[in-house]
């Protein structure tokens, strides 16, 4: 079973991570369902760190980051 607590969040998203954990548990996600959002929004976080963007630069990329996380399966 997923704890979002044990999620670690780093890069550009990582301010967001505690805020979207919160807004996830108003809404009734279950708590292994609220860790796998937090493992993608981990994996997009660290997927713009290493493109050196910043979190304002989330909606122009969202469809790229979509593209290479299908390409990784």
């Amino acid at each position: 079973m997923g704890d979002p607590s044990r999620v670690r969040v780093t890069g550009p998203l990582a301010v967001f991570a505690e805020g979207f954990a919160a807004g996830l548990a108003r809404l009734g996600c279950k708590p292994n369902a609220a860790a796998g959002q937090l493992r993608v929004m981990a994996h997009l976080s660290r997927w713009m760190d290493a493109g050196h963007l910043e979190a304002a630069a989330l909606t122009p990329v969202t469809g790229e980051f979509l593209v290479a996380r299908r390409a990784a399966g």
